[in-house]
């Protein structure tokens, strides 16, 4: 806006938006818009008040050039960060400290780095949970069960081997919680999908387009994957997200709000 307005004091966002590639800022822009516009729409459609539709948070992924941002895809596919993958990674961390439910949507590159973000954010939310782990009752029990029955062959003692089955029941613990954490307070939908395995840690809904060459090519997914977590909601068209996967991100967000009001 222009003047610049400010939000309210611990505003935080419900719905946020991440672009693709060669998307230039007044584009990216209006992607954002655009998913504004579908959210009051599919609002509407969904009896909810004004009020009640969320306003979107766009964060702007950069558009440095064809050869730059295709650089950037690989860089990311390789599990590097960028201040766009921080950006992400810091709005699913602030959705679990404050226990604000936020939709994540990404497209097409964004994809890339929100996954990205949710491996970071899921690593330093089971951080925090660790120490608990180590000192949890159940933990420490199970580790020393699991010392006794133990045969190395290698001379360890029960004793021994309870140190090393505690820091590993702790972690499982401490990566449980934080799975849980994120799943209650983030919700995940890459459209244009062009991450070809995305984290199995929490739920996430695809939504992917049968004539989309991205996903296609670079963001397949196998639906029956073992353990995913993920879903999977087919449209129709190619990978612009403004004509093909605006209104379903935001049916998706509307029907999520609505199940989080559900008594």
């Amino acid at each position: 806006y222009d003047p610049v307005r400010p939000m309210p004091p611990g505003w935080l966002p419900t719905v946020t938006h991440i672009n693709g590639m060669m998307v230039k800022p007044n584009s990216g822009l209006g992607s954002a818009i655009r998913l504004q516009q579908e959210l009051e729409r599919a609002g509407a459609d969904g009896a909810l008040l004004a009020a009640d539709v969320p306003q979107v948070l766009y964060t702007y992924s950069a558009h440095r050039g064809f050869v730059t941002d295709l650089a950037e895809c690989i860089w990311g596919k390789l599990y590097q960060d960028d201040d766009a993958t921080d950006r992400q990674t810091q709005i699913m961390l602030d959705a679990v400290a404050n226990q604000h439910r936020t939709t994540v949507s990404a497209h097409s590159r964004g994809t890339i780095k929100t996954d990205n973000a949710v491996r970071n954010a899921h690593a330093e939310i089971s951080k925090g949970h660790l120490d608990a782990g180590l000192t949890d009752p159940t933990v420490v029990a199970n580790a020393r069960d699991a010392a006794r029955a133990a045969d190395t062959g290698l001379g360890l003692s029960p004793a021994m081997l309870e140190h090393v089955y505690v820091r590993l029941f702790a972690q499982e613990r401490a990566d449980r919680v934080a799975t849980e954490e994120m799943d209650r307070y983030v919700q995940l939908i890459y459209a244009g999908n062009a991450v070809q395995f995305p984290s199995a840690a929490v739920n996430l809904n695809l939504v992917v387009a049968g004539s989309d060459p991205v996903t296609i090519s670079v963001g397949k997914y196998f639906r029956r994957a073992t353990g995913s977590k993920t879903k999977m909601t087919d449209v129709d068209g190619g990978h612009g997200f403004n004509s093909n996967y605006a209104g379903t991100v935001a049916d998706l967000i509307i029907a999520d709000l609505k199940a989080q009001k559900a008594p």
